[in-house]
């Protein structure tokens, strides 16, 4: 450990090349063989080098941390780092998934073809490019509309649901589209219907939408209690699956016929 650079190699003559200052208190390895450095009043340490370079991510007491102060460190055998400080006991466990921050409030993603991904904000739209192995982010228009749903249609044309309506994002231009009757209609979800058009679901009920008009969703006699239509799902088969308000689901099939679920289908 070092009290200034928070680590050192063992005989170096110059401390390693890194823009983080601490003063180190404990060292260990983890499973992966990264370092791990514990600090006297600046955090726990994450180090990752390449070649002579090292980066630190950082945990502190703005960040979690019960204190910037570590004690303590062991690795277990599952490969979780344990680490005291002095105001409590942290377990560090390596995740599969890397948290993409300052995103936005995120409601909705669209993978794209070329690995890149498009994000639905409650401020507008986001496209995530991997740039040599970190995330870039970069907003498509302005912080509008509210986005609460995306889909991608087999001619690359993404259309996107809003709380002011429905947009359509294609060749990088997002522009509104109106909906007949209901212009600025929540759009809550979009599923392809393969007869041509979408079904939009406003969290009431399900509209399908052919381009030109838009028509409500209508049921048989039989499902006449059925008023409200809170989700919505089309599988790869192109049938459409409906929840009715937590009290019954049904599913439409490629052809537009309604089938009610039952007993008889484990419901």
């Amino acid at each position: 450990s070092d009290i200034v650079s928070g680590f050192r190699e063992l005989g170096a003559s110059a401390p390693p090349r890194h823009s983080v200052e601490g003063a180190g208190f404990r060292l260990t390895y983890d499973q992966q063989g990264e370092l791990w450095v514990g600090t006297f009043g600046h955090g726990l340490w994450h180090v990752t080098r390449d070649g002579d370079d090292f980066t630190i991510e950082r945990a502190a007491l703005s960040t979690g941390l019960s204190s910037n102060s570590v004690q303590s460190m062991i690795v277990d055998r599952d490969g979780n780092v344990w680490v005291g400080t002095t105001l409590g006991l942290h377990r560090f466990t390596k995740r599969s998934l890397t948290p993409l921050e300052d995103v936005g409030f995120v409601l909705a993603v669209q993978p794209l073809d070329d690995g890149q991904v498009l994000a639905g904000t409650t401020n507008g739209l986001v496209r995530l490019e991997a740039d040599r192995g970190r995330w870039r982010q970069v907003r498509l228009g302005s912080a509008m509309p509210d986005i609460r749903s995306l889909y991608r249609d087999p001619a690359g044309v993404v259309w996107v649901g809003a709380s002011d309506g429905l947009w359509r994002f294609h060749h990088g231009r997002l522009t509104q589209v109106r909906l007949p009757s209901r212009s600025e209609m929540l759009v809550l979800s979009i599923s392809p219907d393969e007869r041509g058009g979408l079904w939009l679901g406003d969290g009431e009920w399900l509209y399908r939408w052919d381009g030109r008009t838009l028509d409500p969703l209508a049921l048989p006699p039989s499902a006449a209690d059925l008023t409200r239509l809170t989700s919505v799902r089309a599988d790869r088969s192109g049938r459409v699956w409906l929840g009715f308000d937590g009290r019954a689901i049904g599913r439409l099939d490629i052809d537009g016929t309604f089938h009610l679920l039952g007993p008889g289908d484990g419901w």
